[in-house]
């Protein structure tokens, strides 16, 4: 996958299609992102996709880039509370934020650390892997348009300074972005994987 269309119509017709787990890691993850435009409801919204399919018995798993608000306000928080409640009966979305930012000596955390992965997979079997983040300003076509918002998703979108419940009791309102404009430079390249064999060992 050259652009973000492609890429992100790919992956909401593969969460479509799981049979049992979803698993994303993300830099940056906008819920409110529309994955498959034009689209008459937010059906194919990330957050309605993960939300819908978990209510289904399919468990998700989500492990986002815990940002320092200070530095890059990514509004990580928001995406936790609100992929979380999108599964309010079955409760079958995980999200964690990581890691933990310090600058306490002895304390277990680390600082200007950031995980930076993108990567969906389904079922252990099908993955993407690459640089494309599920979020604002990274949908993008041939025409290379340097808007993210319009025609090609009629629903109300909010830029996440604009969230009411991105706020952390201890650390301060950040914007995660003035305008999804700014987003529009990085033009990443992602790929599909499946995978037939997966023998993971921790030591």
């Amino acid at each position: 996958f050259v652009n973000g269309q492609s890429y992100m119509e790919a992956v909401a017709k593969a969460i479509l299609a799981a049979r049992e787990e979803i698993f994303i890691t993300d830099w940056w993850l906008s819920p409110e992102v529309m994955l498959i435009r034009p689209c008459d409801d937010d059906s194919m919204r990330l957050d309605s996709l993960l939300g819908r399919r978990a209510e289904e018995g399919i468990r998700v798993y989500v492990m986002v880039f815990k940002d320092i608000v200070q530095v890059v306000g990514l509004n990580s928080w928001h995406t936790k509370l609100k992929l979380m409640s999108k599964s309010p009966t079955k409760k079958n979305i995980k999200v964690i934020r990581h890691p933990d930012h310090s600058v306490v000596p002895g304390t277990e955390s680390s600082f200007l650390y950031s995980h930076h992965e993108k990567t969906v997979i389904i079922d252990q079997r099908i993955a993407f892997i690459g640089g494309i983040d599920l979020c604002w300003g990274r949908w993008d076509t041939d025409e290379h348009k340097l808007i993210d918002l319009g025609d090609e998703n009629i629903t109300e979108l909010h830029i996440p300074n604009e969230i009411d419940d991105q706020v952390e009791e201890e650390t301060p309102r950040e914007e995660a972005a003035v305008a999804t404009t700014e987003k529009m430079a990085e033009n990443s390249i992602a790929k599909n994987v499946t995978i037939f064999y997966v023998n993971i060992t921790r030591i």
